[in-house]
């Protein structure tokens, strides 16, 4: 094994630069080498100069290799304002709002977006989902990764799975879509504009609070506002 293999920064580097490449593929042919030529050679120059620079024979050597890098990562974030400028791209795609509006069933459901401060004065924004399925666990981490472009882990622990961020920007968008937390979570009315969209937030939600059997659905949460308005959304979504 070559020592960048084993280096998180690479594998993450190499997942961003496959989800740009996929990107550049949905360009128009006229862009063929404009735009996605450059956003190709820009998203492979990211995980190489981590890969060469892991060879290097000093930190020193390396850190420049890394510059490079973060380099390269600018000049694809500016690529895409040009793509989304052009329209070529959409930020909020019908699929990616799929995705998100099962990210905030589950969240709804058993998970917690907060902001807290630290004994130093530190202000942190979090974003945690507490699973006890794994197929569960591994839907969430594979919606975050598509709506928000980050890689989670899955933690295993006693009873449940863990899948933990902090991140300012995903918590703020979060926080302006709805509200979270075992006593205030709302469903999202106004985000959820389409009748899949409404579907998939209300299976995603059941998933993590609900029993459904063949002839009876049981719900439990200490929410009764919100439980109200998740019946309701039943019998007018389903």
């Amino acid at each position: 094994m070559f020592r960048f293999e084993s280096l998180d920064i690479w594998r993450l580097a190499i997942e961003y630069g496959g989800k740009l490449y996929d990107i550049a593929d949905s360009l128009p042919q006229k862009e063929i080498y404009g735009l996605s030529s450059q956003l190709r050679r820009a998203a492979v120059s990211i995980s190489n100069n981590i890969a060469e620079g892991s060879g290097a024979n000093t930190n020193k050597d390396f850190s420049n290799f890394l510059d490079i890098s973060i380099k390269s990562v600018l000049e694809t974030v500016n690529i895409l304002y040009f793509a989304l400028l052009r329209k070529y791209i959409s930020e909020n795609s019908e699929k990616t709002k799929v995705n998100k509006s099962r990210i905030l069933g589950y969240l709804a459901g058993d998970g917690s977006v907060f902001r807290y401060i630290d004994r130093n004065n530190e202000e942190y924004f979090g974003i945690s989902f507490f699973p006890d399925n794994l197929c569960v666990a591994k839907t969430y981490v594979d919606d975050m990764s598509k709506v928000y472009g980050v890689v989670l882990k899955i933690k295993e622990e006693k009873n449940h799975y863990n899948i933990s961020i902090k991140n300012r920007v995903i918590y703020k968008e979060l926080m302006s879509i709805g509200s979270y937390g075992n006593l205030d979570w709302k469903v999202p009315f106004k985000f959820l504009d389409t009748e899949q969209m409404k579907k998939e937030w209300l299976r995603s939600f059941f998933d993590c609070e609900a029993y459904v059997g063949k002839n009876v659905i049981q719900v439990q949460s200490v929410n009764e506002s919100g439980l109200n308005q998740v019946m309701g959304c039943y019998l007018d979504w389903v």
